[in-house]
């Protein structure tokens, strides 16, 4: 029995106290109810139902601005820094002094001295880092927002119709093998009861034939009728092992003996011929159909959405910097 049935030990815990073999009886109703509980088809099937719920908000966040955090870190190898020396600065300001108050040859001379020492003036650090946030919100875009919408809804809408697909084909395949097993046992009892009289019979041949009332020939006979009952007994029991595994594969368990308890019956009337066709256009696997003619057209709207200019607003604002 596996991890996903707990809500099925708890149910049937006290029966499988009595013996692991023990058969537990169910009715039809709780067979059915445990199936929806641990059935791994519709646990599937539930869980598309999320994810396409998960993927429909992804659709429609396209309704939404969309703002990026950044960050920008650089190093340089080489200092980014103007040289010069001081004899062109001395004589751009001996220039500029010259024009003002006329040579003073003292200047000359000290310029003239310090004209070959190298200066060197830093221009960028070489280490600068920023950190900034971006904004875009697309406020047209030919058409696509509106279509992922709509798709975002019929994928939703496919995926619940799908969950009730698998739940009426679950419902019915346990309605199926739930009185399989019923008829099954039913078989076995019939055949079990048939062996007991093709072994009685066997006795009494065997009986008439040692008081010599009836000859070999008819005891072999009897003889083989019984070993034809018993070959058909095990037979019906290997039927009952595979419907009860069968079963029990539905209520997601490993092995599990259930004995039936929901006799069979016919429904006292059938339904009109009108009313099967009013159900069958209602149908789930004919509605996803419909969903899935939508989602392509809607899908085939987006695409000729790009034909179509997109305008959105954009915008920078820088956080934080070093160095910068």
């Amino acid at each position: 029995m596996t991890r996903r049935l707990l809500p099925l030990f708890v149910l049937l815990a006290p029966m499988l106290s009595v013996g692991q073999n023990c058969p537990i009886p169910l009715s039809l109703g709780e067979t059915i109810w445990l199936a929806g509980q641990e059935n791994l088809s519709l646990a599937i099937a539930r869980e598309e139902v999320e994810s396409a719920r998960a993927e429909g908000q992804q659709l429609n966040s396209l309704w939404y601005p969309a703002v990026t955090i950044s960050g920008e870190y650089s190093h340089s190898l080489t200092e980014i820094a103007a040289a010069s020396t001081l004899g062109e600065i001395g004589n751009e300001l001996l220039g500029n002094v010259g024009s003002l108050v006329g040579d003073i040859p003292a200047l000359g001379e000290l310029v003239e001295e310090i004209a070959d020492t190298q200066i060197r003036l830093p221009l960028v650090p070489r280490n600068t880092a920023e950190v900034g946030a971006e904004l875009s919100w697309v406020v047209f875009s030919g058409g696509r927002r509106v279509a992922a919408t709509r798709i975002a809804r019929q994928m939703e809408s496919l995926a619940g119709e799908r969950l009730m697909a698998t739940e009426n084909a679950v419902i019915a395949e346990v309605v199926a093998t739930y009185f399989g097993v019923e008829l099954a046992l039913r078989a076995v009892e019939v055949r079990r009861n048939s062996a007991a009289l093709f072994g009685e019979h066997l006795r009494q041949a065997q009986r008439l034939e040692m008081e010599g009332m009836i000859n070999r020939a008819e005891r072999l006979t009897a003889e083989v009728a019984h070993k034809q009952s018993l070959t058909l007994l095990a037979s019906s029991e290997g039927d009952l092992r595979v419907a009860q595994r069968a079963l029990a594969t539905l209520l997601g368990a490993d092995s599990l003996a259930i004995t039936p308890t929901t006799p069979l019956s016919l429904p006292p009337m059938l339904p009109s011929r009108e009313e099967l066709l009013a159900e069958v256009e209602n149908t789930p696997s004919l509605i996803a159909l419909t969903n899935v003619q939508d989602i392509a057209t809607q899908r085939l709207t987006m695409e000729r959405s790009r034909y179509f200019p997109a305008i959105a607003l954009l915008g920078h604002q820088q956080i934080w910097s070093s160095g910068l």
